[in-house]
């Protein structure tokens, strides 16, 4: 009874083991709030807003996902010119305290372009089809070869092992054929479906017209350990600045 325990025992300690090293902890949760006098809510979300004598920017954070912070933007031309916005010039700065960078003071983090986004996307996308189509013609030749082959040997008796070895093939063949189907039709559609996102709701580059706005979404890359960020918007010869607080929620 001893060494039956004994074995219980290791069996548990392994188990166990083998349970922790599957465990994934959850990711962290983040929280920014806008460190402004000038703040208001609209639908659960803070906003806080700048101004000058041509623009008018009001801003929030929606949520962080990917690694990337997302923020809801609304850019108002309040000048009698043209203005041109280019998200990809925008950035923040890590920031340890209120009005000191974090490490090089230099150092800034840009926005993710959409732009460049969209074309990494179509890439994606055109290296998926590429390699479909790829592997299509490659089931067609196969097929054809396999007709060869039964033209080959017509009027020749097959033994039984031999019929049920074709017709296994011919079944794992379409399974096959059937699972690279299906697996790329979702891949192209959520390849699709976030392009539509990045095409249709973030702040992309616009001339913008004077009395107009634009509304859509900013993506900055996160950095870890960063407790304020000073966010810059520089349109045209202006720049308007928003600071935030990163808070870090318990699980």
């Amino acid at each position: 009874m001893k060494k039956i325990y004994v074995r219980r025992q290791y069996s548990l300690i392994i188990l166990s083991m083998v349970v922790i090293a599957c465990y994934v902890a959850p990711s962290p949760i983040y929280r920014l709030s806008p460190l402004s006098d000038n703040t208001f809510w609209l639908f659960g979300q803070e906003y806080t807003r700048a101004a000058n004598e041509n623009m008018e920017i009001a801003i929030a954070f929606e949520r962080m996902i990917d690694e990337n912070i997302i923020f809801d933007v609304e850019i108002s031309n309040i000048s009698n010119q043209t203005i041109l916005i280019s998200p990809e010039n925008f950035y923040y700065l890590p920031v340890d305290s209120i009005g000191t960078a974090g490490g090089h003071p230099k150092t800034k983090i840009l926005a993710v372009d959409p732009e460049i986004k969209l074309q990494e996307i179509d890439l994606e996308i055109s290296k998926k089809t590429a390699k479909y189509r790829s592997d299509t013609g490659t089931d067609a030749a196969i097929s054809l070869l396999d007709l060869i082959a039964d033209m080959s040997t017509m009027g020749k008796e097959k033994t039984r092992e031999e019929s049920e070895k074709e017709n296994q093939e011919d079944m794992d063949r379409e399974e096959s054929k059937y699972i690279r189907d299906e697996t790329y039709k979702s891949e192209i559609f959520n390849l699709n479906a976030l392009r539509d996102e990045w095409e249709l709701s973030t702040i992309r580059k616009t001339s913008l017209l004077p009395d107009t706005y634009m509304q859509g979404r900013l993506f900055f890359p996160y950095r870890t350990g960063i407790k304020y960020m000073k966010i810059y918007i520089p349109v045209n010869d202006d720049l308007l600045t928003f600071t935030f607080l990163v808070e870090r929620q318990s699980l």
